[in-house]
């Protein structure tokens, strides 16, 4: 127990809260850091608190230990102002790990809609460029497109699984969050790109299916119709960019993290609609549903690229992180805050 007045004790209650692993710091640019809190009636520790602090002109505020000084209470008159203010301190480390928390579902965000774009967009532009369906078959076009309509089916489930984001479990991290938009789309380019190269060797093999020497008849899937590759395209397309939320949310593996159930709720509507879509396409437009056992096959090819989408994405943090340019940074225990709000409640009603 720290007894109050002895400034050896106060400048080793300092040390405490200054160098326990935490995360907000605050490096105020004057030399006049802070002024003393309060001055409590039975003693300056607060006060040598922040003159210990102003001796070393920086002042911290580590959030794990914020609550900390809640332990000083049990040797305070309960008529102390400090109770008082203690409360508004719990308000305040809550809203900086809210805050924290909205910031990370933003990053979420933003890696997650410039993998879609460029998974999206970057397909059809090479498909239109690179690949000839008239090559496989004289009465195929020349270029291999997708009617608008289905194009907008597919913006249209993927804004309600964007909206889903901003519900989704994150963890404030320790440190204050950075935007570092270069990040973003470096590691949004790793699981973007992947799913790219995985849509586009799915069209190779779907446009070579009335070759009986090809690899897919080799695999006794069947031969498909212009409208039908238009239609297990359309689906792999939906399914990657609904996979691809659970590459964004986390820095490691995608299982680390449990989603929230408004997510997955989100991604169970979004790609029930697109596999029904696909099979029984209603709008016509040239397109042909295809059959259930073909869907079926489209969902695991895009669960296995999942995977490999997930690899990618933690070999480019891992890549960033050993040239320096992002840190691993803990989270905070919020469960560990919760207790000791907990205890300052009883301390304070005592």
């Amino acid at each position: 127990m720290i007894r109050l007045g002895d400034r050896q004790q106060t400048q080793a209650a300092a040390d405490i809260v200054l160098t326990e692993p935490g995360a907000y710091r605050a490096f105020p640019k004057s030399q006049h850091c802070l002024p003393p809190l309060f001055e409590c009636t039975t003693g300056k520790i607060y006060s040598q608190l922040h003159n210990y602090t102003r001796h070393k002109c920086t002042v911290e505020a580590r959030i794990p230990r914020l609550f900390a000084e809640y332990s000083l209470l049990r040797t305070l008159p309960k008529t102390d102002p400090f109770f008082s203010s203690s409360q508004g301190l719990s308000t305040i480390v809550t809203a900086i790990v809210t805050s924290r928390k909205i910031f990370q579902r933003m990053k979420n965000f933003v890696i997650y809609r410039i993998a879609c774009t460029e998974q999206l967009l970057f397909f059809f532009f090479m498909s239109c460029i690179f690949y000839h369906p008239n090559e496989y078959n004289e009465d195929w076009p020349s270029y291999f497109y997708i009617p608008v309509i289905a194009l907008v089916t597919i913006t249209i489930l993927n804004d309600g699984t964007i909206i889903s984001v901003a519900y989704d479990n994150v963890h404030a991290s320790q440190l204050p969050e950075k935007w570092d938009l270069n990040i973003l789309y470096i590691v949004s380019s790793s699981i973007g790109l992947t799913a790219l190269a995985s849509s586009l060797v799915l069209l190779s093999y779907a446009l070579s299916s009335s070759d009986p020497s090809s690899q897919w008849a080799q695999m006794g899937l069947p031969q498909l119709t212009y409208g039908e590759i238009q239609c297990l395209m359309y689906l792999k397309i939906s399914l990657s960019d609904y996979f691809s939320v659970f590459n964004s949310r986390t820095k490691g593996w995608l299982w680390t993290r449990a989603p929230s159930y408004v997510l997955v709720f989100a991604f169970i509507l979004a790609t029930g609609a697109s596999t029904w879509l696909s099979v029984y396409w209603p709008f016509g437009n040239g397109m042909k549903g295809i059959e259930w056992s073909l869907a079926g096959y489209c969902w695991l090819y895009v669960t296995f690229w999942a995977i490999v989408q997930d690899a990618a994405k933690v070999a480019t943090y891992a890549a960033l992180q050993s040239v320096g340019w992002i840190e691993s940074v803990d989270v905070i225990d919020e469960e560990a805050l919760k207790e000791a709000r907990k205890e300052l409640d009883i301390v304070a009603v005592a």
